[in-house]
């Protein structure tokens, strides 16, 4: 019989607690820490017994007080099935009574942790190329267990007051940081060390708290609350001394810009007196948004404007503009438990493009939403085994699983759907009603709805929002609009039915997941016609509703205006016909609206709603396209469709085709950027450079080629750093094979200090086209002081998007399946999601029957049971 504490994963909601008084001693030189953890705890009715979360601890000395005398205890022991620590009282038929009660509990752990997740111990060569330590933290999102006895659950608010021991040298440059500033120091406790004690932290969940202890460099720039008051903002990293610039001040500038910006959107000032950021050599994600302390993977913090390429340039200012977003919607309000993480996730990942588009309108972020967000989720949530945004999690497992694309992706294209809907000003006053509402405490999703309900309400709009929402948020999947129009009534006809991505979804949709809504959706149509593109028309087809018929003069038209809707649009076959002889002669004014037609049209085809033909015959059009938000779109469908072609006899035309469509445009872009070029030309041609190399275009292989056989002989002759990956990609496909440039490349890699330029060569030595050196990466990537664990999988995903190594890293993960299960754990997320992106271009029985064969001798999937779900979706062609 189980055990009551092994039955739940949560705990009592009855168990609250107000404060944590928290010492942390970590040990560098042994890799172990030290704690002590005071809990003031408040027990709004008696319980049989107390537990709080722990994982990997040794907690020893539990002192527990009420009413200012002691408590004792029949039994303290670790119940690991649902990682508590575990307090019976004496008493066994009162238990523990109700009121406020104090538990004192010392503790220990190790800092090595290789999933890197927790408390842990972190290493870097510095500029010497010596090695140094730090320690830091990850907590989210049930990871603070790992470094102190707390109550583990977003809801279980509470105050901190952290110290945290520094070793102290003369003239060290050791620092302590944690969410707050400093309040004191004292020597101590040992020899060379020092004691730093922060200040109060306001109400905040426990996967907020954050403890860094490095000898890292920082930058300091003073941003102004909506009062005037001002507050300092500081990014920190480790020292590059051998770089001309400073990869400090770019990051620093946008984190000020942003966080004024936010404080301005929200109409709520930044609620801690200090922003810091910092760059952390092993970061298992791409970023944490711990509350007054962000803690960031060096390729998403560390970058200067003049030296590195505008992509990492972009994707460090989206990643800076999402964690500070957080500071509002995740952390001054957080949702009560983790199955409304999207409240968290989706509306940081919305409000990170209107901050940076802001911040940097000539990235035009809002017309990049389709190419990195909507559109990549739209095909995954046109799958069986997608989910609704809001699902039911509880072990750590699921929780874990559920930071997919589905959370954020999904979640911020409704939000920007939904801000469609109601206008920017109404959706502005609703989330910042919303925010004040709950601020210091936590809501879930229908508490938006309400705040946003009123907004609309006192606008007069008369929109219930939950209603509307409800729809997209708890039910998987999207609307197909189909689109039919009679030319003599001059009536488009539209009606909805469940968009699948396959035919195989389609025949195998009644075994599907059961919906609230029976697949239907409350659609906010839109609409224009060429001859007013700008105002488009709305239209709602309720989810009750069998069609709409709409009013339209003209034949020229098209549907879901700059793609704000979460759905697909099919048209009768005349309309296709118009659409095209518009893209062809550029009537079609927003880059977002063609970029939508491709992405719907070979989507419909992928669906077999429509032939491959008319999708082709549209993409024709690109030979005109100059912007990079459709031809992005193009390539993406093109490659999409490569690995299907390889080794059949549709390869060699596809091939040509493609060269063809791309012709004209690099012809125009090459390999060489004129000077002052925008940023999304720079953007566009490095898509350019990689579609045309990928299709064997000759000219831009030797243009890869020639610079890369110069680059072996000269490490210092890199050329263009926005087209150094394409580069260095090419050039490792046709010459790393040859005599020793594979390991020329793989030692200039081992001594870059450059993160960014680090990774570039990471990704590079996947390239070659040799299997020998592809098993020989394979096998030297399992030592991590080559390949950092955050990395590790990042080498195996690019490695089977080469066609020599898809197989390689198939056999290879089957084969050490159980050596990446004790390295990382079941739990990590990366090592979930890796089985769907290595076997993404599989495309036989035979494969379809192996990912099978592997799933039953290995039937436990921890954080990847959805992964391999999606893997197996995959038909055969």
């Amino acid at each position: 019989m189980s055990a009551p504490w092994d039955k739940e994963y949560r705990l009592p909601s009855s168990l609250s607690v107000k404060h944590y008084e928290l010492f942390l001693h970590p040990k560098l030189q042994n890799d172990t820490f030290e704690g002590r953890v005071r809990l003031d705890l408040h027990l709004a009715e008696p319980l049989p017994y107390l537990a709080v979360h722990q994982v990997d601890l040794v907690i020893n000395g539990a002192k527990l007080e009420a009413a200012g005398e002691q408590i004792t205890l029949r039994d303290a022991f670790p119940a690991p099935k649902n990682q508590f620590f575990v307090m019976l009282p004496t008493n066994q038929e009162h238990g523990f009574q109700a009121g406020d009660l104090t538990v004192n509990l010392n503790f220990s752990g190790s800092l090595k942790k290789p999933d890197i997740v927790g408390f842990y111990a972190s290493q870097y060569r510095d500029h010497q190329g010596d090695f140094r330590k730090l320690v830091t933290s990850k907590f989210e999102p049930t990871y603070a267990r790992r470094a102190f006895p707390c109550l583990d659950e977003p809801d279980k608010k509470a105050t901190f007051k952290i110290s945290l021991v520094k070793p102290k040298f003369e003239n060290d440059k050791w620092s302590a940081l944690s969410n707050m500033n400093v309040d004191s120091t004292r020597p101590g406790p040992g020899e060379n060390e020092e004691t730093v004690t922060f200040k109060f932290t306001e109400k905040m969940s426990t996967y907020l708290a954050v403890f860094i202890v490095s000898e890292f460099t920082h930058e300091e720039a003073t941003a102004q609350n909506s009062n005037g008051q001002p507050f300092p903002v500081r990014v920190y990293g480790r020292e590059f001394p051998d770089l001309t610039e400073s990869k400090l001040t770019y990051p620093l500038d946008v984190a000020k810009n942003v966080v004024e910006y936010y404080i301005n959107f929200f109409g709520i000032d930044y609620p801690l007196p200090k922003l810091d950021l910092i760059g952390i050599p092993d970061f298992v994600s791409g970023a944490m948004e711990n509350w007054g302390l962000i803690t960031f993977r060096e390729t998403n913090l560390l970058v200067d404007e003049k030296n590195d390429a505008i992509s990492n340039i972009q994707q460090v200012g989206s990643v800076i503009s999402h964690e500070i977003a957080h500071m509002w919607f995740g952390n001054l309000v957080t949702m009560k438990w983790w199955d409304d993480l999207w409240l968290n996730e989706g509306f940081a990942s919305f409000m990170e493009y209107k901050a940076l588009d802001k911040y940097k309108p000539e990235y035009k972020m809002l017309d990049q939403f389709l190419v990195s967000d909507l559109q990549p989720v739209l095909a995954l949530d046109a799958q069986l085994s997608s989910h609704p945004i809001i699902q039911p999690v509880a072990h750590p497992d699921q929780i874990t699983e559920i930071f997919d694309t589905i959370t954020y992706s999904k979640g911020c294209s409704v939000i920007r759907m939904l801000e469609g809907i109601l206008g920017e000003k109404v959706f502005q006053t609703g989330v910042s009603e919303y925010l004040k509402t709950f601020k210091y405490s936590n809501a879930v999703t229908q508490d938006l709805w309400k705040s946003l309900t009123a907004a609309a309400s006192t606008a007069g709009l008369g929109i219930d929002v939950a209603t509307v929402m409800d729809t997209w948020t708890l039910q998987m999947g999207f609307p197909l609009i189909n689109v039919s129009y009679d030319a003599t009534s001059k009536i488009a006809t539209v009606k909805q039915s469940r968009f699948f991505g396959s035919p195989n979804a389609k025949k195998s949709a009644s075994a599907a997941k059961e919906s609230p809504f029976n697949y239907a959706w409350e659609v906010p149509l839109t609409y224009f016609t060429y001859d007013d593109q700008v105002n488009a028309k709305k239209q709602w087809l309720k989810k009750d509703q069998q069609s709409v018929d709409i009013p339209i003069d003209t034949p020229n038209f098209k549907f879901n205006s700059r793609q704000i809707g979460f759905y697909r649009v099919n048209y009768d076959v005349e309309t296709w016909k118009k659409l095209i002889n518009t893209l062809n002669d550029k009537t079609i004014t927003y880059s977002t609206d063609r970029s939508s037609l491709i992405d719907d049209v070979f989507s419909l085809a992928d669906g077999q709603y429509v032939e491959y033909s008319l999708a082709l015959d549209l993409l024709l059009y690109v030979k005109i396209e100059e912007d990079y938000v459709p031809w992005s779109t193009a390539a993406s469908k093109l490659l999409k469709l490569l690995p299907f072609m390889r080794d059949r006899p549709a390869e060699l035309n596809f091939k040509k085709l493609a060269k063809d469509l791309v012709a004209e445009r690099y012809d125009a872009l090459t390999w060489n950027a004129e000077a002052d070029e925008q940023h999304l030309t720079k953007r566009l041609r490095s898509t350019i450079l990689n579609l045309a190399c990928s299709c064997d275009n000759a000219d831009c292989l030797a243009g890869a080629a020639e610079p890369f056989k110069i680059w072996i002989a000269d490490e210092n002759a890199k050329g263009d750093v926005n087209v150094r990956q394409q580069m260095y990609n090419f050039g490792m496909q046709s010459e790393g094979h040859k005599d020793t440039n594979w390991e020329t490349v793989w030692a200039r890699y081992l001594k870059e200090k450059d993160p960014q330029e680090k990774l570039k060569l990471m990704t590079s030595l996947t390239h070659v086209s040799s299997t020998y050196h592809l098993n020989l990466y394979l096998e030297r990537a399992k030592n991590e002081s080559y390949v950092r664990g955050q990395d590790y999988f990042s080498v195996l995903q690019y490695m089977s998007d080469n066609p020599l190594g898809s197989s390689i890293v198939w056999n290879f993960v089957r084969d050490q399946w159980q050596y990446l299960v004790d390295r990382f754990t079941l739990n990590s997320r990366s090592l979930g999601r890796l089985i769907p992106r290595i076997t993404q271009n599989f495309n036989t029985q035979t494969r379809l029957d192996e990912m099978k064969a592997f799933f039953a001798k290995y039937p436990d999937a921890g954080a990847g049971a959805s992964a391999r779900a999606q893997a197996l979706e995959k038909p055969p062609v």
